[in-house]
């Protein structure tokens, strides 16, 4: 059993030295979702704006339980990059 935690000490060191090069190398990077008040101090509009927004489909965001967005996809959005997906 001690060798067991010692192991899972060890292992859980050595992801967390390579992980993050590993995730660069692959041009991927782990995001912390933001909360709606977090989105309209980023993108510097009222909450009511981007409410307007969301339901308009014309802002990037994502729902599970309630809204939440990420940095990147807002900026595509200010880039003018972003563009909404066509749901069927």
């Amino acid at each position: 059993m001690e060798h067991t935690q010692e192991l899972r000490e060890i292992l859980r060191d050595e992801l967390a030295q390579i992980l993050p090069t590993l995730l660069l190398e692959q041009g991927s990077y782990i995001q912390k979702p933001m909360s709606v008040e977090e989105a309209c101090a980023y993108l510097g509009i009222a909450e009511q704006t981007l409410y307007g927004r969301v339901s308009a489909g014309t802002v990037p965001y994502h729902k599970r339980g309630k809204l939440y967005f990420f940095k990147n996809e807002l900026e595509e959005f200010v880039k003018g990059i972003w563009r909404p997906s066509i749901k069927k």
